[in-house]
């Protein structure tokens, strides 16, 4: 039967009838072990910090000595690892007492036994020494400090550091504690830096009394009572009547020290805003800033400091360098507002852009001259109205109207692109030089289709110069697709007249999308 080993420590246990004739030599590898486990010490050097998922590790070896057996383990480096140092005990069963110490250069060093649980492993910081306890629970083992919660009879020490936790006793120092000695004190977890000169003037003060080289200690009803009062050896001169203009005031210290080391003139973060000796402030932005000018009586905004208004900066004004900004960038409308007219005008008032009165007419100007003014029942336009199109609902009186005329040097031939948004009648001055189709669109790059609505009606005429052999419009399209007129009289023409000018009148109806009725004539002009 093979040897077996001991779970914690890994001493080899010889089965019946085995080793013959080298018994005494694994028993006295097995005394070496215990000895190792005892009170051996080493010193381990760390090549890498490794990590939790790639530790550095403490073995126990089946029958051979190892450096996890050791009582007693310094961990160092030879420098700085960049990192806390990862060390894993195994195997995960062994339950183990070890001694540790953290020699690294910086780093602290971080002990588990099982699979990696922050929640079970243990930090011991740099440059301690601590006593830990693996409980070989396999993969969940933890590792904890043996002397957590250490409960002693008694204690010795010529110097104690406390880090954290708290002292529960009465007594520190001598047995009555009349005498204390700290390097540090803290109170509710702010240090305490006054000497102890410092703290002794509280010995000897009177409440409610200033008494001259002690602490003011108020009375029982808050009062102090002084002789005078300075600051910065400066006598304070006004009454207790003038003081308690401030009565009520609740700021607190820090509140009141706001008022150290203001700069007159200037907004401080934590400052009191103070005026400098003109009476000026100025409220310093992050980039831009506002002045309160006292001799202009003015609140001056400087380029890009904007007024602002609206939870969600919803109306700015501002001036940005180069122009003045007014933007309504929120919900809802903006609306100006006044009680008889609202006019704009120049600088100095003396030329109007517009006027816009109450129960009245809301006048344009170019030029500081009135052109185009509501009325009652519509607009009243002084001089030329110049329009891309004209839709009227009612009934129009018009006096006189002018129709755009493009006139070319051309000869009809082919097919000819007829803009209706460019003019309303084309002449083409030259001899026409063979039949043509004539088609009608927006132009270049409307369609015909696109700038009209059904139930709408467009009137073109196209003026064509005949020479000695005269030609006529052969074909018709809208937008490059054919359409056969309705021709005046009922038959299409077959022929122009020579030496004379043939006019072409195209009455064109949308019914539908891309959908045309045209009603067409021709008149001779010799």
């Amino acid at each position: 039967m093979a040897s077996t080993y001991t779970t914690n420590l890994g001493i080899e246990k010889i089965a019946t009838g085995e080793q013959s004739g080298t018994w005494g030599d694994t028993t006295n590898t097995n005394l070496d072990l215990l000895d190792e486990a005892i009170n051996g010490i080493i010193t381990i050097t760390a090549a890498s910090a490794g990590s939790s998922g790639s530790p550095n590790t403490l073995p126990i070896t089946d029958g051979s000595s190892s450096n996890g057996r050791n009582k007693f383990i310094e961990i160092t480096d030879g420098g700085d690892l960049g990192g806390d140092v990862f060390y894993q005990l195994t195997p995960n069963d062994a339950e183990k007492i070890l001694f540790v110490r953290n020699n690294l250069t910086t780093q602290d060093l971080i002990l588990f036994q099982g699979t990696y649980n922050a929640s079970n492993d243990i930090v011991i910081p740099n440059g301690k020494d601590m006593l830990v306890k693996f409980d070989g629970a396999g993969a969940s083992a933890t590792v904890t400090d043996v002397f957590n919660d250490l409960n002693v009879t008694g204690f010795t020490s010529s110097s104690v550091d406390i880090n954290g936790g708290a002292i529960d006793g009465t007594n520190i120092g001598s047995a009555s504690a009349g005498t204390g000695n700290f390097s540090t004190l803290s109170i509710g977890g702010s240090a305490v830096t006054s000497t102890a000169a410092e703290l002794n003037l509280n010995d000897g003060a009177t409440a409610g009394t200033v008494v001259n080289s002690k602490t003011v200690v108020y009375g029982a009803s808050g009062e102090v009572n002084a002789t005078t009062l300075q600051i910065g050896g400066s006598s304070i001169t006004s009454t207790a009547a003038e003081l308690n203009i401030l009565d009520g005031v609740t700021a607190t210290f820090t509140e009141l020290n706001y008022n150290d080391i203001t700069t007159l003139g200037t907004s401080e973060a934590s400052k009191v805003v103070t005026a400098d000796a003109n009476g000026d402030i100025t409220i310093a932005g992050a980039n831009y800033n506002v002045v309160w000018d006292k001799s202009a009586d003015a609140l001056e905004f400087g380029d890009n400091a904007k007024a602002v208004f609206g939870a969600g900066d919803d109306l700015q004004i501002y001036h940005d360098g180069s122009n003045s900004q007014i933007r309504d960038l929120g919900t809802g409308d903006l609306y100006i507002q006044a009680s008889a007219a609202v006019n704009f005008t120049n600088t100095n008032a003396s030329e109007t852009y517009a006027v816009l009165n109450e129960n009245g007419a809301v006048t344009l100007y170019y030029d500081n001259n009135a052109k185009i003014a509501t009325t009652s029942s519509g607009i009243d336009v002084t001089g030329t109205a110049v329009t891309d199109g004209l839709t009227v609902a009612g009934t129009s009186l018009v006096q006189q109207t002018k129709e755009k005329m493009t006139i070319s040097a051309t000869a009809a031939t082919g097919t000819i692109n007829y803009d209706a948004l460019t003019q309303a009648v084309l002449y083409y001055t030259t001899d026409a030089s063979a039949n043509w189709t004539v088609n009608v669109r927006g132009d270049g790059s409307n369609t015909l289709n696109s700038i009209m609505s059904i139930g709408e009606a467009l009137t073109v005429v196209f003026l064509v110069t005949q020479g000695s052999t005269a030609y006529y419009n052969s074909a018709f399209q809208v937008d490059g697709s054919s359409v056969t007129p309705n021709w005046q009289g009922g038959s299409a023409p077959t022929e122009g007249t020579a030496s004379g000018i043939d006019a072409y009148t195209y009455n064109i109806i949308k019914t539908g999308d891309a959908a045309f009725t045209v009603l067409a004539s021709v008149v001779d002009f010799s």
